[in-house]
């Protein structure tokens, strides 16, 4: 790389070299001791192979200016793409972010050419992949993290079978395989891959009923979306800064999710982002698209869109962790993650509720951390009860979120606010297999602990089409979700601290083949003035179409208009509801205005 400095303006141009990011990082790191408002690429392809990726450190008004270059990543070590660490007013615009696939592919399609099930011995599924003739990783230990199968055009994810997760940790390599030619390789699905990594597994990932059940239902002749990637690397990273904005960019693939925004970080936004990959791909991120979490938000997304992602489409959230008192003044957390989920440390202020969200009415700082206990300043009045609490930081407050004019399609995941003060407008949500929208609260009391009550939020003049949703809540598959859950199924919720004050309002929800909503310990909803058309698929809930009001208070369900096959089946249930108002809606005969 060559390096062109005029005033207070640096121009970067390509030579050829494997280690970009490090000439990049030099760069940077001359802008910043200069006081450079300005550090332009050259078009051109940037191969960033070696170094540890591009470091964005302790910069102030700098815009750095893309031209449409494309850098290009790969490593198997190191942080981020792009770390964005401790910056304020910085710009990033004109970019194109793609991986290495020629020699590390974070996934491949592949067809299942054979299989054997056997519930006395080891099954396995035989594969093909597809458009190669030798397969990059062939002859190497290859990750097989995630199994999906798609349409006939590999065009998006099929909801006839659901996703096979072998293991989700940088540095995972999911499940045991071996292989059979440069382009064949023999699958054993829910066994232990023996001698190589297998970081953050999780319980039943490895079991002789999940090798059995697995390769019975694969489909022979059928393509798969097999993903060696999972979580990791990221594209963006930013953490403790404010003012941080991109434009006009381009990302094709990366490994990880596409923004990962920690703790310190608060007025950022995303416009004309794009995670779409190119040239016939199985995947853009291989997790999450946008993932926020523990910081300030003021945050907006603005003409994103995102395409054959691997997890969430966005999950804007802050973290809790559940767990009990030893003493009145040591808290032990039961979470998977520990101390560490929520990054507690000495000096913070921490809250703790019941575990059905109401106010335990306690606050303290945190001494000290040590084995997964926290010596708290003060004693918890209840002292060692044996009951759960969840505890979470009393100073962070995620809000204000603007997603507007963004098109999710073909996607993955769900959208998962659990923070206050959202707008969602003029949004498309098309052709996904799992649940759309989310605004909840919950936690599971082994795993993970999100958000601290979901309020204000506005949800106008959206889509959502063609959602082949594969899963639900408490056995009610819905395209909306508006309350709290936890994992092991158990209810009893403080409905104002989980999710309230919520509108949904001239939506269209097309060839519905689930519930329009579902509000569970939900309080303040109201969903009015929708037009909802109920797929004709065999594949239609009997309550495609419909709402659930379940265990919560003030909700309306006003001047819908429903299109469906059999209009009389279309309505809204009400169980254990205050204050529930059905009133104003139509419902047709599918085609009639």
């Amino acid at each position: 790389i060559a390096q062109c400095l005029v005033g207070s303006e640096m121009c970067i141009r390509d030579r050829g070299s494997t280690d970009c990011a490090a000439a990049l990082n030099r760069a940077l790191a001359h802008c910043r001791e200069i006081g450079a408002s300005r550090l332009e690429l050259a078009p051109g392809t940037y191969r960033c192979f070696v170094s540890d990726g591009v470091e964005m450190e302790s910069l102030r008004a700098l815009l750095v200016d893309g031209r449409g270059a494309t850098l290009v990543f790969r490593r198997t070590e190191g942080r981020p793409n792009f770390s964005i660490k401790n910056c304020l007013r910085v710009k990033m615009r004109d970019l194109k972010i793609d991986w290495d696939w020629e020699t590390d592919p974070l996934g491949s399609f592949a067809k299942v050419v054979g299989k054997r099930a056997d519930k006395g011995g080891e099954s396995y599924i035989d594969v093909e992949f597809v458009g190669c003739g030798r397969h990059p990783l062939y002859g190497k230990p290859m990750p097989i993290k995630v199994m999906s199968l798609m349409d006939e055009k590999c065009e998006w994810i099929s909801n006839e079978r659901g996703s096979a997760y072998f293991g989700t940790g940088d540095g995972h390599y999911g499940t045991k395989n071996e292989w059979l030619s440069p382009n064949r390789a023999r699958i054993y699905p829910g066994v232990a891959p023996v001698g190589l990594p297998r970081p953050g597994d999780f319980p039943g990932e490895y079991s002789a009923k999940k090798n059995f059940w697995i390769s019975n239902r694969a489909l022979v002749g059928r393509t798969y979306r097999i993903m060696h990637q999972y979580y990791g690397k990221n594209a963006f990273e930013i953490s403790d800064s404010r003012h941080i904005a991109f434009e006009n960019i381009d990302v094709y693939s990366c490994r990880g999710m596409g923004f990962l925004v920690k703790g310190g970080v608060s007025h950022w936004q995303a416009v004309n982002v794009s995670f779409v990959p190119r040239d016939g791909r199985p995947c853009s991120t291989t997790a999450d698209v946008v993932h926020c979490t523990s910081n300030g938000g003021f945050a907006k997304l603005v003409g994103l869109r995102a395409t054959l992602n691997q997890d969430d489409i966005f999950n804007f959230h802050d973290k809790a962790a559940f767990g009990k008192f030893d003493s009145p003044d040591t808290f032990r957390f039961l979470n998977r993650g520990g101390a560490g989920y929520i990054s507690a440390a000495p000096g913070d202020e921490v809250e703790a509720f019941n575990a059905d969200y109401t106010p335990a009415n306690f606050r303290a700082k945190i001494l000290s951390v040590k084995g997964g206990v926290a010596r708290l300043d003060s004693p918890f009045a209840g002292g060692a009860d044996g009951k759960g609490y969840i505890l979470q930081k009393a100073s962070r407050r995620m809000r204000n979120i603007l997603i507007k004019d963004c098109v999710f399609k073909n996607h993955a995941g769900r959208g998962i606010m659990q923070s206050s003060g959202a707008t969602i407008e003029n949004c498309r949500f098309e052709n996904g297999v799992s649940i759309p929208l989310r605004f909840q609260r919950a936690f599971s009391m082994s795993q993970w602990a999100e958000g601290y009550g979901c309020r204000n939020i506005v949800v106008r003049g959206c889509e959502f089409s063609d959602a082949k949703i594969n899963s639900g809540l408490y056995g009610v598959y819905h395209e909306i979700f508006a309350g709290s859950r936890r994992t092991d199924g158990a209810g009893g919720f403080d409905k104002s601290a989980t999710a309230s004050d919520i509108l949904i309002e001239n939506c269209r929800f097309k060839n519905m083949l689930a519930m329009s909503l579902y509000s569970n310990f939900a309080k303040n909803v109201t969903f009015r003035d929708n037009r909802i058309e109920v797929s004709d698929s065999p594949a239609a809930k009997s309550y495609a179409g419909c709402a659930l009001f379940e265990n919560s208070e003030n909700v309306f369900f006003v001047n819908n208009a429903v299109y469906a096959r059999n209009p009389e089946a279309a309505g809204a249930f009400v169980r254990g509801s205050e204050n529930a108002v059905v009133a104003g809606n139509s419902a047709k005969k599918a085609g009639a205005e």
